[in-house]
């Protein structure tokens, strides 16, 4: 008897798209969701029910940016900056962006924000002194892929104003 030989089709199941394939077969889909179909063609050329696998292929890291403070900033208004940028929002992408704040290399701070569409913002935890700093903000997707954003070095000079003793602050 003559063995069957197979149809394949990758994303439709119509059955135009149905193509002559061979067991293995290779194909090399981008990312996204994606179904492979395979059925069996009997020699008399009847076909019989194609039976399928689904997966999804993501290579693709979340878009993530530092805007604020701004690189080369220097920040006057508040010991607790604010943190802020451009969060992934792509299916997968997930709601938690990571701000982390370092001073001559030593990680100070590690700050969760939730995006909001495809923003994010958080303050600080805990007041920053005068002096230089650098921040990185990060946000991984459902398949684990990083997004990184470009370091950002800041200066914190924030002046506080004395009040000569018996004066009062108006």
């Amino acid at each position: 008897p003559t063995p069957p030989s197979f149809q394949c089709s990758l994303d439709n199941a119509s059955s135009v798209a149905f193509t002559p394939c061979s067991s293995p077969t290779t194909i090399t889909p981008g990312d996204g969701a994606h179904i492979f179909y395979v059925r069996a063609v009997a020699p008399n050329g009847s076909t019989g029910a194609a039976t399928n696998y689904s997966w999804t292929i993501d290579t693709v890291a979340p878009a993530v940016t530092l805007t604020a403070p701004a690189n080369g900033a220097t920040v006057t208004s508040s010991s607790t900056p604010t943190f802020s940028g451009a969060a992934g929002n792509l299916s997968g992408d997930t709601a938690t962006v990571t701000v982390k704040v370092y001073s001559a290399g030593t990680l100070l701070q590690t700050l969760a924000a939730t995006r909001a569409g495809a923003s994010y913002s958080i303050i600080a935890s805990s007041a920053l002194a005068n002096g230089t700093y650098t921040a990185q903000a990060s946000q991984l997707d459902s398949a684990g892929n990083p997004g990184i954003s470009s370091v950002n070095t800041f200066t914190m000079a924030i002046t506080v104003t004395a009040l000569a003793a018996g004066g009062s602050h108006t």
